[in-house]
């Protein structure tokens, strides 16, 4: 199966927002609308990246995404990280949150649902190639820091992929739900 990577696009909004409510079922508060997708995607547009395929009918899939949002921490991440996923993000819309000269790329969500129900089969190693794919356009953009805010119980798949705990973030995510940055 051949998988495009590239940016988000606005008509993609609808289909984003599926694509990430399907990954995070069992998670209903990291659930998003198109609405909140398509302000993500005109506050960064380079910040976003999908995973895409075409069906054996000819139907254009979108699989996976990978959110983002680009500050300056000058490397001071305990003292210019904000403390929760609502802050980092300006409750999801990124509106002046986002600051391309910024130093610092974090990625806030990977969402990988299963492709079983699209595809017949699981792909696996998507996630991963999202996560380098965002890491390669920070290093192509000279930011010097590349950090993930994921879900605490996300430390280990992060780990296995390369990263390095920063900080864990007591209810960083949300009330009851804590946070770790990860360095790549």
């Amino acid at each position: 199966i051949d998988i495009i990577f590239r940016f988000a696009r606005v008509e993609d909004a609808q289909a984003i927002a599926e694509v990430n409510n399907a990954a995070w079922k069992d998670d209903i508060e990291e659930w998003i609308s198109a609405e909140e997708v398509i302000a993500r995607i005109n506050n960064n547009p380079e910040g976003h990246i999908v995973a895409e395929t075409t069906t054996a009918e000819g139907k254009r899939v979108l699989l996976s995404v990978i959110f983002s949002v680009t500050i300056t921490t000058e490397g001071e991440f305990e003292k210019n990280i904000p403390k929760t996923l609502a802050d980092l993000t300006n409750n999801g819309t990124l509106l002046n949150r986002h600051n391309a000269s910024g130093d610092t790329r974090i990625c806030f969500a990977v969402c990988v649902p299963d492709t079983t129900a699209v595809l017949g089969k699981r792909i696996k190693g998507i996630s991963r190639e999202l996560i380098f794919a965002e890491r390669d356009i920070a290093l192509r953009n000279g930011q010097r820091y590349f950090l993930t805010f994921s879900p605490a119980d996300k430390q280990e798949f992060h780990e296995r992929k390369g990263a390095k705990l920063v900080m864990r973030i007591p209810n960083g995510r949300r009330p009851g739900k804590d946070a770790v940055v990860m360095q790549y």
